[in-house]
């Protein structure tokens, strides 16, 4: 039976099925032989941010760094949004070179990160981290090719991340425990039982989604 895949995690004691996001702000350092992804986040931009990007590029060359990201677009923080923009572009391009999927975040923004997908015809897979927006923004995101994966929302009743999970199910998702303290496993369960499906299914469909986007 497949293993729990946990695709952005920020647990440093991350197995081989799960991807450990790394902020390259301040903990590059702790990359070792684990999964793990890089990049610069919305929150953690700085003027200056040319050093930082250049650890990203670095690292996305790595064998085990399996996704550029998490970057991303947010009009929530008080990072310039112009900013913000220039930074994420800068990513798209790291992840098409390195030929690795981009992990966004994306808060309030998604009309701009369609414009964008539709603009840079990206040919790497884009995956919306921790989504719980409304159902119509997914069905927009999928029609468009862009992956999403859900993380704790997935056990908050009436959460749009419920509500949603079952609209694409006949798409690749994900599943990921982010920054929560909900083991993947429970994430897992609840997904399950919102799609009605076996825990060994499930199991599957994920291990069929990753192997096809992150080789």
């Amino acid at each position: 039976m497949p293993g729990y895949i946990d695709i952005h995690t920020h647990d440093r004691s991350s197995s081989e099925n799960r991807i450990y996001n790394v902020f390259a702000k301040n903990d590059y350092e702790y990359i070792s032989d684990k999964s793990f992804s890089i990049g610069l986040h919305p929150w953690h931009i700085k003027p200056d941010h040319s050093a930082v990007l250049e650890i990203v590029r670095q690292n996305t060359k790595l064998e085990n760094c399996r996704a550029v990201g998490e970057t991303g677009l947010d009009r929530v923080c008080n990072t310039d949004f112009g900013l913000q923009e220039i930074v994420f572009l800068k990513h798209i391009e790291m992840a098409e070179a390195a030929r690795k999927p981009l992990i966004i975040h994306c808060v309030r923004a998604f009309d701009r990160l369609l414009q964008l997908k539709k603009t840079m015809l990206p040919t790497v897979p884009w995956i919306v981290h921790g989504f719980n927006s409304k159902a119509q923004i997914a069905d927009q995101l999928n029609s468009n090719g862009i992956i999403l994966s859900f993380g704790k929302a997935l056990v908050l009743p009436g959460s749009n991340a419920q509500k949603t999970l079952s609209r694409i199910y006949g798409n690749d998702f994900f599943l990921e425990t982010d920054d929560g303290n909900l083991r993947i496993e429970i994430i897992y369960d609840n997904a399950a039982k919102l799609l009605q499906m076996t825990h060994s299914d499930i199991l599957k469909k994920i291990q069929i989604s990753f192997e096809k986007i992150f080789g």
